[in-house]
């Protein structure tokens, strides 16, 4: 069931998801190259390791060669090291590697072996420094850096390479990641704390280190931003009727436009510059982003963000961020992150995490973390953890922690539950509270107990009981034979364990069973038919 959910979210979205811990990625490699593209690399290593990568060549620099000579060293510490200062992140989806783009702060081996020297490393974003130029040389920052993967945070960006937004729009979205930054940081609390992990001071200081880089990232771009002359800033912010820009990468504003399918509208082959406030769009438009209102008779596609709200026939197509409303007939596919609400009459799907209401008629797919309730007529599915309440008319998968509701119409899977599971099947690793269900499953630390036992009804009886101690399904089955006749029964039933002391408990139970007593004279003769 994990590979046939796993192989869907790859059909359906084609998108990755965050680094994810994987006994994968634990597997020790010797990486020994010499000026050789990291292409050949690649492949080199799914002939030598039989690992499986997944990614887009816009994404990954497969031409660019480097040197790298590591022996004996896990997977995840040589991919840091080959992507190093290529702003390419890794994640492990199903039984594939999937390679994208991203920032992280990890532990490398290439970083072990520098702890006294000045390391270049992966940096916020700067609008005067690109990220290669940033050197990394307080000895503080490099111990946060080089912290156990058990308590890894990652940065969020507050802006991309093509967007510079308003000083108003910046603080929101500061506002919004720092909030989801604390819910991140309390799940991985949490986890550690069940674990019996003694890094939570670790974390802790991690989680500061982190969100002090967020407060400076944002008070650097926002200083930078005063003192740009609108002509300097990079677009929406300015409001031109025509196009003079002096950069590939600049926007424009252009407050209404109408298009009959692009090109053929009023922003003509320029459609992919201009940042639109209203846009009406006759059959399909595409535009470099959305500020406003846009409708669609059958597509809307922003080769960018969309802020405001968009609405179309078939489907809505946002390659980056989406901060507002989508609502579509058929389907929404956000390339980044969404913070408010997604409708659609088959299937949402986002590449990263979604703060917000989802809601599909078929089917959602996300593949960060979640914070909010989703919706689907048929399966939702998360790669990374829910905090909220998941609600499905058939299934609901989570390959990360859950914290809040599932309920499902027949399955719900999840890692770590802190909430509740609501199906006809509940699996998960572990639970810190109640699976509904007609059978439980949970791996480590779950209810399961054979009993053996003979009662005036029936002599011979032997009933399973699996779930967790405050809620256990029962499984029963008995026999007797008396004065040559045999009864025999099978029943279902519910229960629950209170602990009375170290070594005395309570157990309520409920099992209904249905009885068989057929008649032996009437078996007989058929046998001496036969």
């Amino acid at each position: 069931m994990r590979t046939y959910i796993n192989l869907m979210v790859l059909l359906l979205c084609l998108f990755g998801k965050l680094y994810a811990q994987s006994p994968m990625l634990e597997k020790k490699v010797s990486l020994q190259y010499r000026a050789v593209e990291i292409g050949t690399i690649l492949k080199d290593l799914n002939k030598r390791y039989q690992l499986r990568f997944s990614y887009s060549n816009n994404i990954v620099p497969e031409t660019r060669k480097v040197n790298i000579n590591i022996k004996n060293v896990m997977l995840k510490d040589a991919l840091n090291d080959l992507f190093y200062e290529t702003g390419v992140a890794f994640q492990v989806v199903g039984e594939q590697i999937v390679l994208k783009k991203g920032i992280r702060i990890n532990t490398s081996a290439k970083e072990y072996r520098a702890v006294n020297e000045a390391t270049p490393v992966p940096a916020l974003y700067n609008p005067d420094i690109s990220q290669e130029e940033l050197i990394v040389s307080n000895t503080n920052d490099f111990i946060v850096d080089t912290m156990p993967d058990e308590v890894d945070i990652e940065i969020p960006l507050l802006i991309d390479d093509n967007y510079n937004p308003s000083k108003k729009d910046l603080r929101r979205k500061y506002k919004v990641e720092k909030r989801m930054l604390k819910a991140r940081f309390y799940v991985l609390k949490d986890s550690l704390r069940r674990k019996g992990n003694h890094t939570m001071d670790k974390l802790e200081m991690k989680y500061n280190y982190v969100a002090q880089k967020m407060r400076q990232e944002f008070d650097g771009i926002k200083n930078a931003t005063e003192h740009k002359t609108p002509k300097d800033s990079i677009l929406p912010t300015q409001k031109k009727d025509s196009i003079t820009t002096e950069k590939k990468d600049d926007y424009l504003f252009r407050p209404f436009q109408f298009t009959f399918i692009s090109p053929l509208g009023t922003n003509g082959q320029e459609c992919g510059k201009i940042v639109n406030g209203v846009s009406f769009n006759l059959l399909g438009g595409y535009s470099a982003g959305l500020m406003g209102l846009e409708l669609g008779g059958i597509a809307n596609v922003e080769k960018d963000f969309v802020k405001g709200i968009q609405l179309a026939g078939m489907a809505n197509v946002v390659r980056t961020t989406t901060d507002g409303i989508q609502l579509s007939g058929f389907a929404n596919v956000c390339g980044d992150s969404v913070k408010a609400l997604q409708a659609a009459g088959f299937i949402n799907a986002v590449n990263g995490s979604f703060y917000g209401l989802q809601a599909a008629g078929f089917c959602n797919v996300n593949s960060g973390y979640f914070h909010g309730l989703q919706g689907a007529g048929f399966i939702n599915v998360i790669q990374d953890s829910l905090y909220g309440m998941q609600l499905a008319g058939f299934a609901n998968v989570n390959n990360g922690d859950v914290k809040g509701i599932q309920g499902a119409g027949f399955i719900n899977i999840a890692k770590k539950v802190k909430g509740m599971q609501i199906g006809i099947i509940n699996i998960a690793d572990t639970i810190h509270g109640v699976p509904i269900g007609l059978l439980s499953i949970v791996r480590k630390g779950g209810y399961r107990k054979l009993d053996i036992f003979a009662a005036e009804a029936l002599y011979a009886n032997i009933a399973y009981k699996i779930g967790v101690r405050s809620f256990y399904n029962i499984f029963q089955t008995g026999a007797q034979i008396k004065d040559n006749n045999v009864r025999w029964a099978i029943g279902y039933g519910v229960g629950s364990e209170i602990g009375l002391g170290k070594k005395m408990m309570v157990n309520i139970e409920n099992v209904t069973s249905s009885v068989w007593e057929p008649d032996m004279d009437i078996m007989k003769q058929h046998l001496n038919a036969l």
